[in-house]
């Protein structure tokens, strides 16, 4: 199994060349199968658990351009 890596959602949206918008739309729809925590210096920050949300993001036809 792929060891977690927390980023972001900026991060996440320009790895994947998605909008922030398309990053927040994914995670309230599967929020049950993408982990999120806040950062620890900074508990406004949403960190989004990258393989996770990659693996979904990707799974898209529309991310299959």
């Amino acid at each position: 199994m792929a060891q977690e890596e927390f980023v972001t959602m900026a991060e996440a949206a320009k790895r994947l060349k998605v909008s922030k918008t398309t990053i927040s739309r994914t995670l309230n729809r599967y929020k049950d199968q993408i982990p999120t925590k806040s950062d620890t210096m900074d508990t406004r920050l949403i960190l989004v658990e990258y393989n996770a949300l990659h693996k979904i993001v990707t799974s898209s036809i529309k991310y299959r351009k």
